[in-house]
């Protein structure tokens, strides 16, 4: 046997008792939650509390536009159940709490279910963003909103999983905060001037509101649904000068009195 073929004869053995020493990899198991028992429930919780820091350089404006993450303590996360052991609990059979980004963040989500097995099931979810834009407009005036907007979803159900099934349901969406905008000084003739600008405040005020009532029914092998929604909208949104505010445009004209509402309420 050569040197050279000796050499790779070695190394060979070396590498299949390095393979059969090294233990195999596999992915941790994940841990199951904590419970603790009271009476007939079984109860888990988990939560994650922390401070939010950040550090921003640059454009002020752009990052809360984009982004919009602000300091503090947070709630990031909480998830609470309780279940009946047996499925028969006295009030209630199941209970679910989950929740993202409480204590001040712009986007936080909240969400509960609970269920008495064979009799009601309510769901809820609730949706927050707080909406940021003070970036320059593309054209010469300026735009600005500080808004929040909010979305609820209710539903309730009696008698889940039987035959007929009674169903209600609720819903909102709104949009609520101060903001401003600028509309060119039309001319004589209809154009607009570009070089003058109005600039008028604004407090939003919309809401959409949806009722809802059906039922489900399991008739001869065919499965029936019925919901009748009722909606309402209204949007009160209020109107006022804003030329005395500080502007990075110089354009803006001042007014000495200005008055503008435009209400819009409707049903379908």
């Amino acid at each position: 046997m050569t040197t050279r073929a000796a050499r790779l004869w070695w190394f060979a053995l070396m590498a299949v008792a390095l393979g059969r020493a090294q233990p195999t990899i596999t992915p941790t198991p994940d841990i199951p939650d904590e419970t603790e028992e009271a009476g007939d429930y079984t109860i888990s919780n988990s939560f994650e509390v922390g401070y939010r820091m950040s550090n921003i350089g640059g454009n002020h404006d752009v990052y809360r536009s984009s982004v919009n993450f602000g300091n503090g303590m947070r709630l990031f996360e909480e998830q609470l159940r309780i279940n009946s052991k047996e499925g028969r609990g006295a009030l209630i059979d199941n209970l679910s709490f989950h929740t993202v980004g409480q204590g001040g963040d712009p986007y936080r989500f909240t969400r509960l279910e609970i269920e008495k097995n064979g009799w009601f099931r309510y769901d809820m979810q609730i949706r927050e963003n707080r909406f940021f834009n003070r970036l320059p407009s593309l054209w010469s005036g300026e735009r600005g909103q500080w808004s929040e907007r909010m979305f609820q979803n209710h539903d309730f159900r009696l008698f889940p999983n039987s035959r007929f099934e009674i169903l209600l349901g609720y819903d909102r969406n709104s949009q609520t905060g101060p903001g401003f905008g600028s509309e060119a000084i039309p001319r004589d003739f209809g154009a607009f001037r570009n070089e003058n600008f109005l600039r008028l405040t604004h407090d939003l005020r919309r809401q959409n509101n949806q009722y809802r009532a059906g039922f489900d029914a399991r008739v001869a092998g065919l499965a029936i649904t019925l919901v009748q929604a009722f909606d309402n909208y209204k949007e009160d949104t209020v109107y006022g000068d804003g030329s005395v505010l500080p502007s990075l445009s110089p354009n803006v004209q001042p007014v000495e009195s200005l008055q503008r509402n435009e209400p819009i309420h409707g049903n379908t």
